[in-house]
């Protein structure tokens, strides 16, 4: 396994995102562990917010990306020199899971202000204006889809509903009632009071737009026809999630309360579901928490799209308190100045984490809540890479490659974005 540490050099950028002197070569030829060894840092472009949100088009030609509290915009790239196009602010909505349509200039966004408008919006950056207000959901948006073969699209909220839209009308095209998962105990609710229930509710298209999935808390995926998915889910899957938990030499949590679904994708191919998951315990006492399990936990998994069942479990890029506080404590500081601990435990639970295939669906590509972002091959969960960037060391919020070109791209908590590919023949 490659570990690839970038020279500070390659950090350039600014917030500006100016022109620079790269090419991404296209993805014509084959991916490899040894060319996804030698990838590089390119650019780095610095944002005024945390990055929540990354999307490239079909075409792989642009990029766009979300910034949360106190930006709140929307940036939108040339992916071959990382120039920045259009930069639009949203302070009245916030902007969050920002989305490409099937046209570059017109993209979906969901709202982000703290609960009095929970509308999604369809904006042309061309000329910064609101084509449309989708509104229905009565909670947080926190999942979009784009239909990949039409101009309809799915929303799902923490309200529990899923909603199917048409980008032509602002009238629901559709709605689904996902089932409130069972409530804790009341002394389990006392116990982890200062840690949210999920309500997070996913979906997701196949490459076809045949099948979407819904995943929701506390551990269930299911599959709908779009066509009729008014009769209810073709296949229901319960998805594992706490084996990992037990490598630790820590007892492993109950089953659960307290987790979030983050990212669900489809494999190019369809055959199989990339699933990540937010985990939220006990912070450790060494931290100042109470002490008991093992903190939070970011699960990557990888499942097969027509039985459910569990192909991969990607390992080696988790959050681990207890490695973090020794570490800290062996070198005499406090486990808050260990790396991993430079954003508290109130902010993890609250950021996205995803991961992404590459464009054959060989690699599996995610980040980590030290700021590295891992590689594994699909077919067998060998990590193949490790990419670190000198001084990023925050979450890492948003992962994506290129549907066409050999482009790999983080965002971070911090405001970051850093661009990779493999050298120069």
């Amino acid at each position: 396994m490659a570990s690839l540490t970038s020279p500070q050099a390659a950090s350039g950028g600014g917030s500006s995102g100016g022109s620079a002197s790269f090419s991404f070569p296209s993805v014509s030829q084959s991916l490899s562990a040894s060319l996804l060894g030698s990838f590089a840092l390119v650019k780095r472009v610095s944002l005024p917010g945390p990055v929540n949100a990354l999307d490239f088009t079909a075409r792989g030609d642009h990029l766009l990306a979300s910034t949360d509290e106190p930006d709140e915009g929307i940036y939108l790239y040339q992916t071959n020199t990382g120039q920045q196009k259009k930069q639009v602010f949203c302070k009245r909505s916030g902007s969050d899971l920002v989305r490409f349509t099937h046209h570059t200039h017109s993209v979906l966004v969901a709202s982000k202000n703290k609960g009095w408008d929970d509308s999604i919006r369809y904006l042309s950056l061309h000329d910064n204006k609101y084509l449309r207000y989708f509104k229905g959901h009565r909670d947080r948006v926190c999942s979009l889809s784009m239909a990949p073969r039409d101009d309809s699209f799915l929303s799902a909220s923490v309200d529990r509903t899923v909603r199917v839209w048409d980008l032509r009308t602002n009238v629901s095209q559709g709605l689904l009632h996902v089932p409130q998962p069972p409530l804790p105990s009341p002394a389990a609710a006392q116990a982890h009071k200062h840690l949210p229930v999920s309500g997070k509710v996913l979906v997701a298209h196949d490459p076809e737009g045949m099948v979407f999935a819904v995943a929701t808390s506390p551990n269930v995926l299911k599959l709908y026809d779009p066509r009729a998915f008014e009769s209810g889910p073709f296949a229901t899957f319960q998805v594992p999630l706490y084996q990992q938990q037990q490598q630790y030499g820590a007892p492993p949590p109950q089953p659960p309360a307290y987790f979030s679904f983050s990212s669900l994708k489809f494999s190019p191919d369809g055959s199989a579901l990339l699933l990540t998951t937010t985990e939220s315990c006990e912070w450790p006492a060494a931290n100042g928490g109470a002490g008991g399990l093992p903190g939070y936990t970011n699960q990557v998994l990888l499942l097969d799209s027509y039985e459910g069942t569990l192909k991969q479990r990607f390992v080696g890029h988790e959050f681990n308190p207890h490695e973090a506080s020794a570490a800290a404590s062996s070198n005499g500081a406090t486990a808050a100045a260990a790396a991993p601990f430079a954003h508290p435990p109130s902010s993890f639970g609250s950021l996205p984490f995803e991961a992404s295939f590459s464009p054959d669906g060989a690699f599996v590509f995610a980040g980590s809540r030290s700021g590295n972002v891992h590689a594994w091959r699909a077919d067998n969960g060998e990590a193949v890479a490790v990419y670190s960037a000198a001084g990023s060391t925050a979450p890492v919020t948003a992962v994506q490659f290129c549907p066409t070109k050999m482009a790999l791209l983080a965002a971070d908590a911090n405001g970051q974005i850093n661009w990779w590919m493999p050298p120069k023949p």
